[in-house]
């Protein structure tokens, strides 16, 4: 990521260009260097993609070694990020008047230097946030239940590299996840981007062991608008080592559930089943009927019991039903079907609709931001603990 994001922001490379990675190998000052892969012609988007050693280093290549060195200071490696915790490391990195003839072609792929989990989500981190480097911090508040608070921190970051190269970042890497090395970390209903990572570690004998590996993968969701990074490092991984096949799932298992206890929006509404909602014809009772379609994207996907008020409406849910035709009857007479009723969230933030569901026990689908102008089921509605509330939020407010 350094490598690529520092030829861009240098000017020295674009997305689009192409790179000749001479089918997996490569002279760096009389030393061979070999891809996990051999590969032709690729552009540097595909370098990104594809995770080539060889074009990397003909990336770093092009920035020499003055330059690069500068990007990785500047993107926080060798130095301490000053998190609120004890013991932090520094890394290992070295000034570039150490570096040997060859160590351009190392560094540029990962090698000859030594970096911390901590420093590469903050690094990635910088992408997700448009180019600013934030200093990482535990403790945001400390309150006295007397004296109230005693200490708050505020967030600082530097721009380390413009928006628009953070932007064409986020673009490479989400790639990375949709057709690259990091597919079995996409999500369901959320864009993710990263990138995958497969350290040899050092041996008994001072160099880098052909059996012992660290795999690992860094990434952010969603990728259209970030709210979490995450990293995953696995150490010495038995059997496949590669950080798209032990880390990447890892991170899929860790950002879904984050992502939807948030109450994140999703941002790929095709990941869901659908439901049409229509008004039959008025039985007797004055109650009316609402008829639930459900249409699975695939086998085996559930759906939630859905309500409305007369109108077309899709909704998004995923709880058990046993049938894809759902007749519901709602009415004066029909609240003795459930053990939770719905509240009535018109006007209230995010926050405290979120706060409600939790108590009452209801998993809640969230769209916009805002205030709530819209939900389903309506107030007053008695379903099942655990069912799923869809709340649309708007900054400007409906007349009821």
């Amino acid at each position: 990521i350094v490598t690529v994001t520092s030829a861009i922001e240098e000017g020295v490379a674009t997305s689009t260009d192409v790179i000749d990675c001479q089918m997996g190998s490569i002279v760096v000052f009389g030393r061979t260097i070999h891809d996990h892969k051999p590969f032709g012609l690729l552009t540097v988007k595909q370098i990104m993609e594809k995770s080539s050693d060889v074009g990397a280093i003909k990336l770093g290549l092009r920035l020499g070694d003055e330059r690069f060195a500068s990007y990785i200071d500047r993107m926080g490696f060798g130095k301490p990020t000053n998190i609120d915790l004890p013991g932090e490391e520094r890394g290992l990195t070295k000034p570039a008047s150490h570096w040997t003839k060859s160590s351009i072609g190392s560094i540029a792929m990962g090698q000859e230097i030594g970096v911390t989990p901590l420093q590469i989500i903050r690094m990635v981190s910088i992408i997700a946030s448009g180019g600013i480097l934030y200093e990482p911090y535990i403790v945001k508040r400390v309150e006295h239940p007397q004296n109230g608070i005693l200490s708050e921190t505020i967030p600082h970051g530097e721009r380390v590299i413009s928006a628009d190269t953070a932007a064409k970042l986020q673009d490479m890497l989400e790639v990375v996840v949709t057709h690259g090395t990091a597919t079995a970390g996409k999500l369901d209903g959320y864009t993710a981007a990263g990138k995958t990572g497969t350290a040899q570690k050092i041996d008994e004998t001072g160099h880098y062991s052909k059996t012992k590996f660290v795999a690992s993968f860094t990434g952010f969701a969603p990728a259209s608008n970030p709210v979490v990074a995450i990293i995953v490092v696995i150490d010495e991984p038995v059997g496949q080592h590669m950080g798209g096949e032990v880390a990447a799932p890892l991170f899929k298992k860790v950002a879904e559930p984050i992502l939807r206890y948030m109450s994140v929006p999703p941002d790929v509404p095709t990941y869901a089943p659908q439901y049409t909602m229509k008004e039959a014809l008025p039985v007797k009772s004055r109650s009316f009927v609402k008829r639930a379609t459900y249409s699975p994207s695939r086998e085996g996907e559930t759906a939630s019991e859905a309500s409305g008020g007369g109108r077309f409406r899709t909704l998004w849910a995923k709880q058990p039903v046993s049938a894809r035709v759902i007749d519901r009857v709602y009415g004066s007479e029909s609240s003795d079907f459930g053990d939770v009723t719905i509240p009535d969230f018109h006007g209230k933030s995010l926050r405290q609709v979120t706060e409600e569901c939790l108590k009452a026990g209801l998993r809640l689908q969230s769209t916009g931001s805002g205030a709530a102008i819209e939900q389903i089921p309506p107030p007053g509605t008695s379903v099942r603990a655990g069912a799923r509330v869809q709340v649309r939020f708007s900054t400007r407010m409906s007349q009821r």
